[in-house]
This record gives C-alpha cells, structure tokens and sequence, in this order.
C-alpha cells in the first residue's frame, strides 16, 4: 500500500515540472535506476524521464526523496526507495543518545518566562537580562535573507554565513556536535545552507504566499513579538509547559514594508536553548541518520531530544541530503485532552 502511495506521489510531483523540455536518455540514469529496488516506482521513474519530466541527477534525487518524505511523514516504520532502511528505532535511539549532553552544553541559554494565557497580550514577559552575543549575531543573519520560499541568497550572503560560523564555532554545543559525527564546519554549514535551505526555514522563518513557514527558533519570535512584527493568536498544546509553544500566530517580516502579514496556523518551539543548540541538534541528527543509512539521508524521521531540559520528540525533513525543517512535537495532556502529539503541516517547498 505504501509503495502505492509512493508511485503515485512521484506522479503527482514530477507532472509540477516544466512540460516542454527535451526527454533524457534512459542510459543516464542506469546507475540510479539499478539502486531503486521498487519495481513500479522505477518504472514511473523512467517515464518521467523519457517524457522530459527529469532531466538532472538532481532532479532524480529531488522526486525521490520528496517521495519518501511525503510516504513517511505519517509512518512509525521508514520507508526506503532505494529499501537499505537503517533500522529506525535503533537510528533514533543513537540520535537521543549523541544528543543529549547538547542541554546542559548550551552556554547561551536563556530563561524567558511564558505567559501562561498564551492567547492575550504577548507570548513572553520581557527579560531583564544581558543577552550572549549569539543572539544578535543569529537575528542579523537571519534578516539577510528575502522571507519568501524559493529565493537563493546562499552566493550573495556567503561572506555573512562565513562569519556567523566563525562566530559560533567553538562554542560548546556546536564542538560537541562535530566531535561526535566526526565532522568539520564545512559539513556543517552545507547541512544547514544546502538546497533545503534549513537555516532559513528553521531559524530564520520564511513565508508561502499568506502562510508562515518553517520559524522554529523562539528567539526569533520573542525579538519580533518586541518589534511589534508578530502576534501569537492561540495555543493548542503545551499550555502551562514553560518549556515549549505550539500554536498559531502571525508575523510581518518587513512591518509596514511591501511584504505581507502572514499567519503559521500551528506551529511552534521549544524555549530557552540558544540557535547553536538548534544547529547542532540538526547536524547530529542528520549526520547519524546518514551514517546509519548507508550515506543516504532519510526523507522524514523523528527522534527524542532535550535541548532545554526537556525531552520532546522531533520531527526533520531532509532534501537532497541536507536540513528542510527541523521542530518540536508536544503532548496534548496540558489542555487534558487525551495524550498525544500534536503535529505540524510539513510544507514541501
């Protein structure tokens, strides 16, 4: 049933590309073709490719590994096109486990307290102390990019990313993170800035037409909360956990600029943990997944992680082997409703 799903997924995405393009010679993708271990989504493969539909190795890649995200976003059990699945609960387990200490490594934490009401006046009470260095550093880079999908800034901003990094290297969580993948910041950076844009996404925020998307760093919505460019609406989990926010909200990157005023329907973040906290959380995470995975970087996969003092289950989206979306997942028992996660919309851009 699943890899039913996953055909026609494929369908459905590839038909998004440009119709009038040339059609490519199978014999281009034989290698890639030979590692597809599904029959009938190797066949829609090939009629996409002879119909025009894929041209590049990277459009090839783009089509799967949207496929698999969108076939396992929903799914306990992974999934695989290429069927060389790590075995998933032994994958998370690592990722908990190498991810844990980044909690306590988190020099830049800070302590914000949380309204509890959530839905009047702001989301959190001002704080009254100094914040580190990192915090500016990640909201000046954050507001270098254009909020809107689909805009590569990554040459232009290059110089600036390049900095940030140089900035944040030795702090704690981010040596932490590198020491145990066995990585340098050059890894790091392509994780977080490579064609899934994560930095943009899960920092930084962007928008989809009238629609938020990504913005999973509290920070950045305490600093535009205080700037007057976002405004919680409601909370619809976590209510009376300092820890974490899930809810809706609305923000207007540019205030009375030409953008427009955008609402996140649900979404959300943990508290407290500093961006490099984020940042290494991710690479940890996507790093172990790749090295479990035979090099090949799973689409969706969900693990457990305290980056505050709290374990809560995240969830990751990757593209092209690098970060899309990263967040949190929280209970529903604090509005004493049954317990379960409460989940996020995924937009595939």
């Amino acid at each position: 049933m699943r890899k039913l799903s996953l055909v026609f997924l494929v369908s459905v995405f590839v038909s998004s590309f440009l119709n009038n393009v040339s059609a490519a010679d199978l014999s281009q993708f034989s290698d890639k073709l030979g590692q597809i271990t599904d029959l009938k989504l190797q066949t829609t493969l090939k009629n996409s490719i002879q119909t025009g539909l894929i041209e590049t190795e990277e459009d090839f890649d783009k089509v799967v590994a949207r496929a698999e995200s969108a076939a396992n976003s929903n799914s306990t059990i992974y999934y695989s096109a290429y069927d060389r699945a790590a075995d998933v609960t032994a994958m998370s387990k690592k990722i908990t486990s190498l991810v844990n200490p980044i909690s306590k490594l988190d020099k830049d934490a800070v302590k914000v307290i949380k309204n509890e009401k959530n839905n009047t006046d702001k989301l959190f009470q001002d704080i009254t102390a100094t914040l580190p260095k990192s915090y500016k550093a990640t909201i000046d880079l954050c507001n270098k990019f254009n909020p809107k999908v689909n805009t590569d800034e990554l040459k232009t901003n290059g110089k600036a990313i390049d900095e940030y990094f140089a900035s944040i290297k030795n702090d704690p969580c981010i040596q932490h993170a590198l020491s145990v993948t066995n990585t340098d910041v050059q890894q790091l950076k392509k994780n977080w800035f490579g064609s899934g844009a994560g930095f943009e996404h899960v920092i930084a925020g962007e928008i989809k037409g009238s629609k938020v998307s990504g913005y999973h760093w509290w920070y950045r919505f305490y600093d535009d909360e205080r700037r007057g460019h976002a405004e919680v609406i409601n909370a619809v989990a976590g209510i009376g956990n300092p820890n974490i926010y899930t809810g809706s909200f609305t923000w207007d990157p540019d205030g009375k600029g030409p953008l427009p005023t955008c609402r996140k329907p649900k979404g959300g973040f943990t508290t407290i943990n500093s961006a490099q906290a984020l940042i290494a959380l991710g690479h940890i995470a996507i790093e172990t997944a790749r090295s479990m995975n035979y090099g090949k970087v799973p689409g969706a996969f969900s693990f457990h992680a305290d980056v505050n003092g709290e374990s809560f289950t995240w969830q990751m989206y990757t593209l092209n082997g690098t970060i899309r979306s990263l967040y949190p997942m929280t209970s529903s028992k604090h509005n004493k409703t049954k317990d379960k996660l409460v989940t996020y919309e995924y937009d595939e851009e």
